[in-house]
């Protein structure tokens, strides 16, 4: 492989125009330096003091810096955002009431196992060590771990080698005649403005832009496909729409998907917890983040390291039947997709007539039927 411009972790959203040889490696996440912001808050070190004693109001003190500390590690917008949050997630006005049923409805374990404590240890667990395991269930406080991937732009002309233990998502943004061979000595045409997904050794030659983001340690199926649609299949925020083109095989596998910004989009700033990925392959437009604004414009790639807030924007559409903007997106996790114990084949598989109630009942939870 050819590197021309290597950059590794990136701790900030990037954007470039196509650059033949540009290399993107990421290894690790944020390590867990988030405990170390949390604890070391002096009003949250006070309101653990005060909860040693029985005092209802240090709770009160802990929570309150801990909205504090994660607004500091971009995780919420502003101090208001956590308490209220918590506040309307238990349709409660009370913020330790609100807490402790945030803590028993997604923590339901950990609730059950305080309650089996002696009677002399029942009340040491505090609604702000129970919001500390909340966040580290939510992701917010991972510890650290790797999602190693690697973002690589093919150089027209040459060949690119692609490594046996990755599978290899892809999109051809422009260019002439280009190809893919496998290990196996497959040949797989690729198509300008199509997508693909390869697994394990691959040889990728021709004269195309292509993209090639690579997820190690993942085998996933393969996957040769054509153009995408005008349209996505699926709603997303603020009016967008989004296509899955690449699922995961199993639930908490990558997926690729397309993402379509119609005209005038201003979206609301959000965030991810794992890296994206992925390139503009119709139209323009700005992501802007909490520190600049970047141009998007066709062949333009992009990465987002986890965690970093961003927001997409459009001004005009080439034409009302397309959208304004339009990108591929790589994502190395997800929270979707099939199981061992729920997936098509086997949820409508029946042995016994319970087993066509017990599907009537999955459909009725997932609004289907």
């Amino acid at each position: 492989m050819d590197v021309r411009n290597a950059i590794d972790n990136p701790s900030d959203i990037h954007a470039w125009p196509y650059e033949p040889g540009l290399c993107v490696r990421f290894d690790r996440t944020r390590a867990d330096s988030s405990i170390d912001e949390l604890t070391s808050a002096p009003r949250l070190e006070t309101g653990f003091a005060n909860l040693s004693k029985g005092d209802e109001s240090g709770e009160v003190d802990a929570v309150i810096a801990l909205s504090r500390a994660l607004v500091r590690l971009e995780i919420c917008a502003n101090e208001h955002e956590f308490v209220d949050s918590l506040k309307a997630f238990a349709r409660e006005d009370d913020l330790v009431r609100a807490a402790r049923h945030t803590i028993a409805t997604l923590l339901p374990s950990e609730q059950e196992s305080t309650r089996t404590m002696p009677a002399s240890t029942a009340s040491t667990p505090s609604v702000s060590a129970g919001l500390v395991m909340l966040l580290r269930h939510l992701g917010v406080l991972r510890a650290p771990r790797a999602d190693p991937l690697r973002v690589f732009c093919h150089i027209p002309g040459t060949i690119t080698e692609l490594e046996p233990d990755a599978t290899h998502f892809g999109y051809v943004l422009r260019g002439g005649e280009s190809f893919a061979i496998t290990r196996e000595g497959r040949c797989h045409l690729l198509y300008p403005e199509s997508y693909f997904c390869l697994v394990g050794e691959t040889q990728v030659r021709g004269q195309g832009h292509i993209l090639l983001i690579s997820a190690f340690g993942y085998e996933g199926l393969p996957v040769v496909s054509g153009a995408l649609g005008e349209w996505g299949r699926l709603r997303y925020i603020d009016g967008c729409s989004d296509t899955l083109l690449v699922p995961p095989v199993k639930k908490g596998d990558p997926c690729f998907n397309a993402l379509y910004f119609p005209y005038q989009t201003k979206q609301t700033p959000h965030t991810h917890p794992s890296v994206r990925a992925g390139a503009v392959v119709g139209g323009s437009g700005t992501c802007v983040t909490s520190s600049r604004t970047l141009p998007l414009s066709r062949d333009t790639v992009f990465v987002m390291p986890p965690e970093t807030q961003h927001a997409f924007q459009t001004s005009h559409a080439p034409s009302p039947e397309r959208a304004a903007l339009t990108v591929v997106a790589f994502h190395p996790d997800s929270d979707f997709g099939p199981t061992d114990e729920d997936h098509p084949m086997l949820n409508r598989t029946y042995f016994r007539f319970l087993h066509r109630l017990r599907s009537a009942e999955r459909s009725v939870a997932l609004g289907s039927v």
